[in-house]
């Protein structure tokens, strides 16, 4: 190959680099603004904002996978969507990485304790259990330098929710099968009352996968604002 062939090879390959290199740098770009915005709204009390930013924020989310996940799951709970953040935390869990796990594993179970607490409001009682039995094991299968402060907290409420609502549905049971009346586990609500969002306790904030897994606590109960407003954690 002579000098001549060499040169415009070398050309090609220096702009394909050049163009490689800019394209990361603008994903990596727009990934932090993206997660900021997305920070900012959440301090405005903007949850919709939020979520805007987060869905945003998945595809160009290259380094640290769990976050986009993490901070749409807790702006969905902060709106009432408790299946969705359901779904979106139960992804960030799967993506994440040590350091954050703990404060996922907050969000998630208190938003599976408030879909408990919907469904025991809702005179169903083995959905309730279902619900709190999944929030126990969340908790359970968390490393132990999880296991203290608000999630073993929430866990020692969740567990005797449980077992209200277990006992709630073992009664629906036996009653429905001497009476014949097929309820299947429908009966009165014993439990909390419904929550527009999983309110029942303090999520972690979105920010505070930022400051690497410390849990931010919010008081429960004092306010008179929506559920969302008192209690749900901010994102990244």
């Amino acid at each position: 190959m002579t000098e001549q062939n060499i040169r415009p090879i070398t050309l090609t390959f220096r702009v394909v680099a050049t163009v490689l290199f800019v394209l990361v740098w603008v994903k990596l770009a727009t990934m932090f603004i993206f997660a900021g915005l997305a920070g900012t709204s959440w301090t405005l009390g903007d949850f919709a904002g939020t979520e805007t930013y987060s869905g945003l924020l998945q595809p160009v989310n290259l380094i640290e996978a769990h976050r986009a996940p993490f901070n749409l799951g807790t702006a969905l709970a902060a709106q009432g969507d408790l299946s969705g953040a359901r779904s979106e935390l139960s992804t960030a869990l799967e993506k994440t990485n040590a350091a954050d796990e703990c404060v996922i594993r907050l969000n998630l179970t208190l938003v599976i304790e408030a879909l408990g607490a919907n469904a025991t409001a809702a005179s169903d009682s083995v959905g309730a259990a279902t619900d709190l039995t999944e929030a126990q094991a969340v908790v359970a299968a968390a490393p132990i330098a999880c296991r203290t402060g608000p999630l073993a907290e929430v866990n020692g409420r969740v567990g005797a929710e449980g077992s209200q609502a277990a006992a709630a549905a073992a009664a629906v049971a036996a009653s429905a099968a001497s009476s014949g009346d097929g309820t299947d586990g429908q009966g009165e609500s014993t439990g909390p009352a419904p929550q527009d969002a999983a309110s029942s306790t303090e999520l972690s904030d979105v920010s505070s996968l930022m400051d690497r897994g410390q849990a931010r606590q919010y008081s429960d109960g004092q306010s008179q604002g929506t559920p969302a407003e008192n209690s749900v954690s901010k994102p990244w």
